[in-house]
Formats: structure tokens, C-alpha cells, sequence
């Protein structure tokens, strides 16, 4: 199946601790896709101490979106490095940055294939996030700021659903279950598209 999917173009969406990262990344392995999280790309730059990460951190801290041309600039420098298709988790996060990849895809000869919208309960999605910090120690991941990026991801990323929905790319699938049963899943679900 992997050659078939040569330069599939895939979104991962989803709110925080629903398990988009984990799922990208196999799914990149699998189809052989570049997988690019701006969430991972803004935490390295952390750890590194860049001007970036310096400027970044403020934002993440306090469970706050990173602006948006600081996000909008990582997806531009990195997205076009790959002779196969990619996946994006983590991107677009709002209405201007789903339009701001529009002209950046446009410019470039290139389009969305399939918006994969993982969904879970909010109580499982705060659970694992609790789960995630004792094991990665993440900034973000303590209880106030969880519910704070909860709160985001309904009041600002959800509308980029509404975006993609009224052009038909939209896949809402069940991210509850194990690592290994939400991947089956996901992947019998787009095999089923025969996207190409």
C-alpha cells in the first residue's frame, strides 16, 4: 500500500491529548509521508534556547496559541523539503492560518488530500494529558492549563473544521482505544478513500 500513496497530502486534527503526534508520526512511517509538528518544532527550539523558542515559550507556558507568523513561518521553511507527500499535526490551529497554508499549498502546485478529525471525550483527553506530563514533563500539560487549551481549541481551532468540511475533506474518526487499534483504524479508513 505504501508506494500507492506516493504524495498524499494528509492534516491530523484533534484536540490536545487525543493523540494526533503519536498517530502522525505512524502514519508517516507507514505511507511514507514527512511528518511536521509545529508543537515538536517549538519545543525543540525550547530545549535549544532559540530566539524562537525564547519567544515561544511565553505562549506555551500560559496554554496561549504561539503567533501566528511565528507558526506560519516553521510550516513554510519546512514543508516543501520532501520528495513524498506529508502530514501536518498541530497546523492550522485558526481560520488565518488554514488560509495562510492555502496560498502557501496554492503557490506551490499542491493540496490538502484528507483532513483526519480525531475526536475523544473531554475527560479522556484530561486524563491522558495528566498521564503524558508525569511521563514528558511537558509545560503545558498541568491541569489549569489544560482546560485553558481545551477552551482554545473550541472557541478558535474548531471553526478550521467548518473550513475543510465545506469542501468535503473531513474524516472524523474515534481516537479512544489503544495506540494500536486508533492506527488499524485510521488506516482502513483511508485506504477506503483510494486517494492518490
Amino acid at each position: 500500500m505504501t508506494g500507492f500513496y506516493h504524495k498524499m497530502n494528509i492534516i491530523i486534527f484533534g484536540p490536545q491529548g487525543v493523540g494526533k503526534g503519536t498517530q502522525a508520526k505512524l502514519l508517516a512511517k507507514h505511507y511514507n509521508l514527512k511528518h511536521l509538528s509545529t508543537g515538536d518544532v517549538l519545543r525543540s527550539a525550547i530545549v535549544d534556547k532559540t530566539p524562537m523558542g525564547t519567544k515561544a515559550e511565553a505562549y506555551i507556558e500560559k496554554g496561549e496559541f504561539v503567533p501566528d507568523n511565528v507558526v506560519n513561518e516553521i510550516i513554510e521553511n519546512q514543508l516543501f523539503k520532501t520528495e513524498t507527500g506529508w502530514i501536518l499535526d498541530g497546523y492550522p490551529r485558526n481560520l488565518a492560518q488554514a488560509e495562510y497554508l492555502d496560498l502557501v499549498l496554492d503557490k506551490a502546485g499542491q493540496k490538502i488530500d484528507l483532513v483526519i478529525d480525531l475526536s475523544a471525550p473531554k475527560q479522556i483527553l484530561k486524563n491522558r494529558m495528566m498521564a503524558r506530563k508525569e511521563i514528558e514533563n511537558r509545560l503545558d500539560d498541568v491541569e489549569q492549563i489544560i482546560e485553558r487549551r481545551l477552551e482554545l481549541f473550541e472557541n478558535k481551532t474548531k471553526p478550521v473544521l467548518d473550513f475543510y468540511n465545506k469542501r468535503k475533506m473531513v474524516r472524523t474518526l474515534n481516537g479512544v482505544g489503544s495506540i494500536k487499534e486508533v492506527n488499524k483504524y485510521i488506516i482502513c479508513n483511508i485506504d477506503a478513500l483510494k486517494l492518490d
